[in-house]
């Protein structure tokens, strides 16, 4: 039976220079041959980086291949995502392009795909999975339960299990009988992620013992709970409630990237631009002279307590979105640091002092130089993560390796659109995981494009139109002398904070 390595060791050469085209990181260092190329290529770490250049519905193809019954073929992805053939399978080659999925006739996911997407499509794992973890007591009273009678014969977990799979198959009953109640926890979970917290999961509980909404749910197998605190919502109670639709809003091919705005003349944008960059030059400088007065304390996780980030955003008058942007931009521009390992502030850095004696348009390109490479998602802050935790700016759960090339295509993307070509495609830009409301994932395991490329504080188009500079922030580019002549003058008083 032909394994996934060996389904590589047939690869020709072109197809080879394809995959590491597609994946250069598989050879830092050089593997040893194809076998050990084959299991690097499997492992979580680059799974993630993979998975991370794909657009949306590429994504999407490859999670319904999690989910659909073997094998599905173009024509099943097909109907299962709203597609046609042609669509599916030019995913399918790309798929196969970057070793994600392999097979020569129907597709298989690579190794390591599944434990990289745990909840494909937003779905939790089927009912035989979701309940193995069941005693073979509990499994009985379930099924005695829903079945009106106790199982004939010897109770064994496996034959619980295939009765269990039948009485769930077509939940509607169960889901009317639990009440209006139940019905609405469950459409909290319907589009992901599955899982939800409640106390005390594992209790027993019976039909006619059941009285919360959460116990008529455990009593019916609607939910079935992981551990102490941990429910899950079956797979095949999720396709029920979401009407037998695996994913929504992933159209094949993206709308065209239209301006808002009809075009303005280069001056007025460039004028536009100069006003935005010298406002977030102002409010990084103020934010920083407060933190060099009154540094807010290192949380013991690495990042900044929700408190000092609204306090930031209240400061400076600006919503906590753009409070954690600013921050990030400061932090990516080698502007702020924490002091010491244990007890840390946030201080400002020597840098910043330097950064202080240039001009407006000069300290404008230290902080985008310093977005643009930076491995952070400042759209991360305030959400949680898969064991729902929140993300805090400044902390470590903000990376995304995939930021500064996502960063870059968007640029392209925005690049090309100025210079008069209105059918620029998002699906140029790669780094798609997670972005809207497509795959209903967690948060945390998101690397939105929207949300690694959103830009600095004053590089949105505030005419409907960018300036040809803003896509060219290399780090040998200087400001261009338009610029430099529409910005502010620089502020001629020194950093306030204590030496």
């Amino acid at each position: 039976m032909e394994t996934y390595a060996d389904w590589l060791r047939a690869r020709g050469d072109d197809e080879l220079r394809a995959l590491l085209s597609a994946r250069p990181e598989l050879l830092a260092p050089v593997p040893a041959d194809l076998t050990a190329l084959a299991a690097r290529a499997a492992t979580p770490t680059a799974v993630s980086r993979a998975l991370d250049r794909l657009d949306r519905f590429t994504l999407a193809v490859l999670e319904a291949l999690l989910v659909l019954p073997a094998p599905a073929g173009p024509d099943a992805l097909a109907a299962a995502l709203g597609a046609t053939s042609e669509q599916t399978s030019g995913a399918l080659a790309t798929l196969r392009r970057f070793a994600l999925a392999w097979g020569d006739g129907a597709p298989a996911t690579a190794p390591g795909v599944r434990q990289s997407l745990p909840h494909p499509a937003g779905l939790g794992p089927p009912v035989r999975e979701v309940f193995a973890g069941y005693p073979a007591e509990r499994l009985t009273d379930l099924v005695t339960d829903l079945d009106g009678e106790a199982p004939r014969g010897f109770a064994d977990s496996g034959r619980l299990l295939a009765r269990l799979t039948e009485l769930l198959s077509d939940p509607a009953a169960l889901i009317e009988d639990a009440g209006p109640e139940a019905r609405a926890a469950l459409d909290q979970l319907a589009w992901g992620p599955p899982v939800g917290r409640v106390a005390d999961a594992r209790r027993p509980v019976r039909l006619d013992t059941a009285t919360t909404p959460i116990e008529r749910l455990l009593a019916r197998g609607l939910l079935a709970a992981e551990d102490d605190r941990t429910v899950t919502l079956p797979r095949e109670v999720a396709l029920h409630l979401r009407g037998g639709v695996l994913l929504r809003d992933v159209p094949a091919e993206p709308p065209p990237l239209t301006p808002a705005a009809g075009p303005r003349r280069e001056d007025v944008v460039v004028r536009a631009a100069a006003g935005e960059a010298a406002g977030a030059v102002r409010l990084i400088e103020e934010l920083l002279e407060r933190w060099g007065l009154e540094p807010p304390p290192v949380l013991r996780s690495g990042g900044l307590a929700v408190r000092d980030l609204r306090a930031a955003a209240t400061l400076l008058d600006v919503p906590e979105w753009k409070a954690a942007l600013l921050v990030e931009v400061a932090y990516a521009a080698g502007l702020l640091t924490r002091s010491g390992d244990l007890d840390g502030e946030w201080l400002p850095t020597p840098a910043y002092d330097l950064w202080l004696m240039r001009d407006t348009a000069g300290r404008w390109t230290e902080l985008a130089r310093g977005w643009l490479k930076s491995d952070r998602a400042a759209g991360l802050a305030g959400d949680r993560d898969d064991r729902d935790r929140l993300i805090n700016a400044l902390s470590e759960a903000m990376t995304r390796s995939s930021a500064p090339s996502t960063r870059r295509a968007v640029l392209d993307v925005l690049a090309a659109l100025t210079a008069a070509s209105p059918s620029a495609r998002t699906r140029s830009a790669p780094g798609s995981r997670g972005c809207g409301p497509a795959t209903a994932g967690p948060p945390a395991t998101a690397s939105s494009a929207g949300r690694s490329a959103r830009p600095p504080p004053s590089a949105s188009p505030a005419s409907g139109s960018w300036p040809r500079s803003a896509a060219t922030c290399s780090p040998a580019t200087t400001p261009s002398p338009r610029w430099r002549s529409t910005s502010p003058t620089p502020s001629t008083r020194s950093s306030s904070r204590p030496t």
